[in-house]
């Protein structure tokens, strides 16, 4: 089967290499010139000595970070698909408010491209809020988002869980690695349920004309897994963990209509160990992975330009088509050690626009390991900018599973889709989601955050096992919020805050607090 699947997706390509390619202007890049803006523009400077003083201390991002995203070079001939995809990845850094890449003129066979970025505050001290559902999350963080203006990442976070306790992390991004295209990243944490350390080294498939990917992770952990029934913890046992990853993939076809072939392997030795009077329930068994995986994927895509979708402000890229993958995998092959099985994953999504600022995700996957944790999801997004300044957006999600291991329950509360109840309050292994919110881009902001107020329905239910999905089940609430973003910072965070309703008057919890839209 395997064999054949290899076969028919080098079948596939072939049929997209005869395509007609897109034809070349004849048209030549002459120069290209890169001009870069600070946080605040020279009038907005000049007559702000906040303004100034934020200017004087931001290291600007240097010339080479932005060089070294684009995909073109001076003497190639001009491409615009290569022109838009370097946009967004100037944009997709996070350290920029605006990216913008324009050609002009100089002959009739030349031109000369002009890039334009404007950078954001990347040094953040800051706070993170975020539950709900009677948990609250309070953390201390510091951000650097352009280390010396070179594009790097770091940051250190203290994290307070109200049941749990202060934990400590650290984490490191390069996303050009000694000027190159490789991705290094890398954390670690610290505390009462979790030590952990994590690394990768990776060469994505960085434009559209990118071929080759390939790369190689590791990690190690020490976790306290914790399991729930009615949004109490009723059992807990310790898991450790250690293993890594190398993998190479290589891409077939045309620019964005490509057919993937992939090829991994992992090894993956966990030890699990119960804690006395804590360990009430049945945990799982010791078990070393050592797997070879084969994945599949057909993928075809373009992208818009949009506002006030998901962010308050940003451009944003949104990209639409479809993909469908798959991807086998055999434990003890051709190693014959540890645990010998399949595992299977596969899925396929649809994003497209029904019209100008109305776009519909739908996606639909399923993992399994054959003997257990299958896991069968559906899902789907709507937003519809109905006016300028108003968006609808509304998402619906089902997962049902079988046979789940201890701790991979199927949760849903006022930290995780069910506002206004309490966190955790339904667990199983059938989950039915659904959310529906209004959101407002009004143009009040104050100082540089902007403010958008939100107003929302949720209903859903977790059902346990051996339970029949009944409807009448759900539960629903109501309630409105605010997003607030910082223009000026790199990352562009947003602030959540809700406020829910129960409208069976059990939740008592109607506070939710996050990073980041809901969905």
């Amino acid at each position: 089967m395997t064999a054949a699947l290899v076969v028919l997706f080098l079948g596939l390509s072939a049929v997209t290499r005869a395509e007609t390619p897109t034809d070349p202007t004849s048209l030549r890049i002459r120069t290209i010139k890169v001009t870069r803006s600070n946080v605040f523009l020279p009038a907005a400077a000049q007559s702000n000595r906040t303004a100034r003083l934020a200017n004087g201390f931001h290291v600007l991002t240097r010339e080479r970070v932005v060089r070294r995203e684009l995909l073109f070079s001076e003497g190639d001939e001009v491409d615009t698909d290569l022109l838009a995809a370097s946009e967004r990845r100037l944009r997709g850094l996070g350290i920029f408010s605006d990216a913008d890449i324009t050609t002009e003129t100089v002959s009739n066979e030349t031109v000369d491209v002009l890039v334009h970025v404007h950078d954001q505050w990347s040094l953040i001290p800051g706070f993170n809020v975020g539950g709900g559902g009677g948990i609250l999350e309070l953390g201390l963080t510091l951000h650097d988002y352009n280390i010396f203006g070179r594009g790097e990442h770091l940051f250190v976070q203290a994290l307070h869980e109200t049941d749990v306790g202060t934990t400590w992390a650290a984490g490191f991004d390069d996303p050009q690695f000694l000027d190159t295209h490789w991705v290094l990243d890398g954390g670690l944490a610290t505390g009462p349920l979790i030590e952990s350390v994590a690394m990768a080294l990776t060469r994505p498939f960085y434009g559209p004309d990118v071929m080759h990917a390939y790369g190689l992770s590791g990690f190690w952990y020490d976790a306290i897994i914790r399991e729930f029934e009615g949004g109490e913890e009723v059992s807990r046992y310790r898991e450790e963990a250690a293993g890594g990853n190398i993998h190479y993939t290589r891409a077939f076809g045309k620019r964005f209509a490509k057919n993937k072939v992939g090829l991994s392997y992992g090894v993956d030795d966990r030890r699990v160990s119960d804690l006395g009077s804590l360990t009430t329930q049945d945990i799982p068994a010791d078990e070393l992975v050592a797997e070879t995986t084969l994945s599949l994927s057909h993928g075809v895509k373009r992208y818009v330009r949009d506002r006030r979708i998901n962010g308050l402000r940003r451009l944003e890229d949104i990209k639409l088509g479809r993909k469908t993958s798959l991807s086998v995998g055999r434990a003890g092959f051709p190693i014959p050690v540890g645990v010998r099985r399949w595992d299977l994953a596969a899925s396929h999504s649809e994003n497209f626009t029904a019209g100008k600022s109305r776009y519909l995700r739908l996606k639909a996957e399923v993992s399994s390991l054959i003997i257990r944790d299958t896991i069968v999801t559906a899902r789907g997004r709507y937003y519809d900018r109905i006016a300028e300044r108003l968006t609808l957006a509304a998402h619906i999600k089902l997962d049902v599973a079988r046979d789940l291991e201890a701790g991979s329950q199927l949760l849903l509360g006022g930290d995780s889709g069910l506002r206004g109840y309490p966190a955790r309050e339904f667990a199983g292994d059938k989950r039915l989601q659904m959310n529906l919110e209004t959101r407002w881009f009004p143009r009040f902001k104050l100082l540089s955050i902007e403010v958008g107020p939100v107003a929302f329905i949720d209903s859903g239910y977790v059902w346990q096992e051996g339970q029949s999905i009944d409807l009448a089940d759900l539960r629903y609430s109501a309630g409105f919020g605010l997003r607030l973003g910082a223009s000026k910072f790199a990352g562009s965070p947003m602030l959540r805050l809700d406020a829910g309703y129960a409208f069976d008057d059990l939740g008592h919890y109607p506070f939710s607090l996050g990073f980041g839209q809901l969905f």
